[in-house]
């Protein structure tokens, strides 16, 4: 394509070829006036270029000549998307100006217009282009749609020649000025969505209801061309479907939206939705994405999208445009190679995946050379967010390293992506590696998981390859996950895309196929394992709700609760720490303090200590490393009990015997002296009020008496022989 060819040498800085190229275009007239619209491209890029002035004489020349064979209002068509992509031009802003002034000669309060829209001067390109279109499109009875709301209007009189627009809403009626109008609305058919929400709603219900993939499609289409699942569901519903009606309802659209071919389909819920004109071929379509991206990762998104789309259709792949683009990125790869080689490998990688797609060996060949010479294959793997280029990736480190890649990919293989791992094995196993080859790698990714998540998640979800390499305890490998992920969350050491990241893809994995593996794990172990598992599971935050809930159902439904605790009193569990609301809240601030407050004057003051010089004689930086110690020492104390602790709530609380959260009312036997004491977990704990840690000797004696019973004391403030005459809820006045 020509415009694609002109817009190389733009971003190259040639402006020689490309006045010469742009000339013969103008002189020769072979484009229509849409497909010279398109070649505002080209002056965006020169004035990306700070090449304005040259893009403007471009453009005026281009409309200069398009004048003398077309009509003044075509040629509108292409001289305001140019004046878009060269923006504040004074000259071309008079120029597009005179152009409306004798396309729409005679038309009534023009220069008014003109004036109020700042075509001329004032205003931005855009805005003032914008408020032309709409006020010389627009006549009474119009409909209007919201730009940025979903609001809709008809248009109830034009006032001349000041250009004051009355609409009719819903609401009521109000009016506005051509530029107002035009920021908050644009032309509208009557039979659009949102016109017909608030005009037309019957007639809206009747076609939801009889046609829904025709609604989707428009709605689609009201949201420039693309739309997710969530969104048409907050459209619809509960203004317009009812809640309970809307997975059947959307069923029938995605069953009606798949068979239309102007209707792209991707993902999981929520499904994304791309509509495709009728008269874009899909090659067409394909080549157009692609030339908009701005990366080359998002150019091979492009590619695999085309190609994965090609196979649902059971269409062929145009090999000519896979050539091309795999063509272009070879092109940026080579411009890269000298001064940004990070970005070079990238380029090279995903031009190879292009021309294996294409059958077009040309590619990876010279990525193979250039991967030779450069040799830097690790920092390449931490940069790839693409996944298809995975396999790409390992075919060049491969054929590199061809005498040793195996022993080389087997080091590596603890810190590979999560994507990467199965290719990975695969060609390990089929090149011969054996158990005895992996059990380093594995043995040492045990000792240190969090150097090797994505492996951990990996293994756990069951490689393809049912090999017995891969062979791992899978309680173990899921209490390896989740401690991981606490240490992530809580400590913060984690840069926070990194986390989201674990988080999202643990989650995943751990919820794929309705839980499937973690069933057959519970399948297993015994009622003691199961306590455990589930104790340890329902304080794992970092699994997400849902799938905390799943696992603790599937663990329930194969050992109820009842059995394998009713026995255990509340106050003997070692493995939950009981707190109250209050305590809890108060434990995280202080875990916060020690984490953003204390660890971080420590970081600082290593940093201090380590300027003063030789740090062997240091002993300011040697204190701080102890202090550092103790620091990361008490946080670990901390964590290990917020693991273990649950809030015990005022409805949790028995009065029956002495518990946890319960305050025990004694009498002396010899002269009736009143005593009180109050049982909550450590962290509420203070003798100077007697609040007693439950956990303590102390505490555990005198756990389940009931009223009436008898016990002696002897600690400061009580001692002799006691009566327990009441028992009441503590909890209830506490955390309020």
């Amino acid at each position: 394509m020509k415009s694609e060819s002109m817009l190389k040498l733009a971003e190259s800085g040639n402006t020689s070829s490309v006045e010469e190229q742009w000339m013969q275009l103008v002189e020769s007239q072979e484009l229509s006036l849409s497909e010279f619209a398109s070649y505002q491209c080209v002056l965006a890029e020169l004035c990306k270029n700070n090449k304005q002035s040259f893009a403007a004489t471009l453009g005026w020349a281009a409309i200069e000549g398009l004048c003398n064979e077309h009509s003044k209002s075509d040629v509108l068509d292409v001289a305001a998307p140019f004046l878009l992509a060269i923006g504040d031009h004074a000259d071309l802003r008079k120029q597009v100006a005179d152009l409306y002034r004798e396309a729409y000669d005679g038309r009534e309060g023009l220069e008014e217009l003109l004036q109020e829209a700042g075509i001329e001067k004032g205003r931005p390109v855009r805005r003032a282009l914008r408020t032309l279109q709409v006020a010389l499109e627009i006549k009474k009875g119009d409909c209007l749609a919201g730009r940025h709301e979903e609001m809709a209007a008809r248009v109830d009189a034009i006032s001349l020649p000041d250009w004051t627009i009355t609409v009719k809403t819903p609401s009521g009626t109000k009016s506005l000025g051509a530029v107002n109008l035009a920021d908050e609305y644009r032309p509208a058919k009557d039979t659009e969505f949102v016109v017909m929400q608030c005009f037309s709603q019957d007639a809206l219900l009747d076609r939801i209801r009889r046609d829904p993939a025709e609604v989707v499609i428009e709605l689609c289409q009201e949201n420039d061309n693309k739309i997710d699942s969530d969104e048409i569901h907050t459209r619809l519903t509960p203004a317009l479907l009812p809640e309970s009606e809307w997975k059947k309802w959307w069923t029938r659209a995605r069953t009606a939206i798949k068979k239309n071919p102007n209707i792209k389909v991707e993902g999981r819920a929520p499904y994304e939705l791309t509509y495709i004109d009728d008269d874009v071929t899909h090659e067409g379509h394909f080549e157009f994405e692609f030339a908009k991206q701005r990366d080359v990762q998002s150019q091979l998104a492009c590619v695999d999208r085309y190609v994965r789309e090609c196979r649902q259709r059971k269409e062929d792949l145009c090999v000519d445009a896979l050539r091309r683009s795999a063509t272009t990125m070879s092109d940026r790869a080579r411009r890269f190679a000298k001064d940004k080689a990070g970005s070079a490998d990238i380029c090279w990688l995903c031009a190879a995946r292009a021309g294996e797609l294409a059958g077009y060996d040309a590619p990876m060949d010279e990525a193979i050379d250039y991967f030779r010479a450069r040799d830097e294959f690790k920092k390449t793997l931490q940069v790839i967010s693409v996944d298809s280029l995975y396999s790409t990736f390992l075919e060049c480190f491969c054929r590199v390293h061809a005498d040793d890649w195996s022993q080389r990919l087997l080091a590596w293989f603890p810190s590979l992506p999560y994507v990467a791992c199965d290719l990975a094995a695969k060609r390990l196993m089929d090149h011969g590696c054996t158990n005895e080859d992996f059990a380093p790698a594995l043995q040492g990714l045990m000792k240190h998981p969090e150097e090797g998540f994505d492996v951990l998640l990996w293994l756990w979800n069951g490689p393809d390859d049912d090999s017995a390499i891969f062979q791992t305890e899978s309680i173990g490998l899921l209490g390896r996950i989740v401690r991981v992920l606490e240490a992530a969350r809580l400590r913060g050491e984690v840069p926070k895309p990194r986390l989201r990241e674990m988080l999202d893809r643990a989650r995943t994995v751990l919820g794929a196929r309705k839980c499937e593996k973690f069933r057959q794990c519970v399948e297993t172990i015994d009622s003691g394992m199961a306590l455990a598992l589930r104790n340890q599971i329902r304080r794992a935050d970092s699994l997400g709700q849902a799938v905390k809930e799943d696992y603790i159902r599937i663990i329930l439904a194969k050992f109820p609760e009842d059995d394998t605790t009713s026995q255990i009193p509340i106050w003997k569990r070692e493995d939950i720490l009981f707190v109250t609301q209050r305590g809890m809240t108060q434990r995280s601030a202080e875990i916060e303090h020690h984490l953003n407050v204390k660890m971080a004057e420590n970081a600082k003051a290593i940093g201090a200590a380590a300027e003063h010089g030789d740090l062997s004689e240091n002993s300011e930086y040697k204190f701080a490393l102890e202090e550092r110690d103790l620091l990361r020492g008490k946080l670990g104390q901390m964590n290990e009990e917020m693991d273990r602790a649950q809030v015990l709530t005022a409805d949790g609380v028995v009065t029956d015997h002495i518990s946890i959260g319960t305050c025990a009312v004694f009498k002396k036997t010899s002269d009736d002296t009143k005593y009180e004491m109050t049982f909550f977990g450590p962290w509420e704990a203070d003798l100077n009020c007697f609040r007693f840690n439950y956990n303590a000797p102390l505490a555990q004696k005198l756990m389940g008496l009931k009223v009436g019973e008898i016990v002696d004391f002897d600690h400061d403030g009580a001692v002799g022989q006691y009566k327990l005459v009441a028992i009441e809820n503590a909890i209830e006045d506490w955390d309020l």
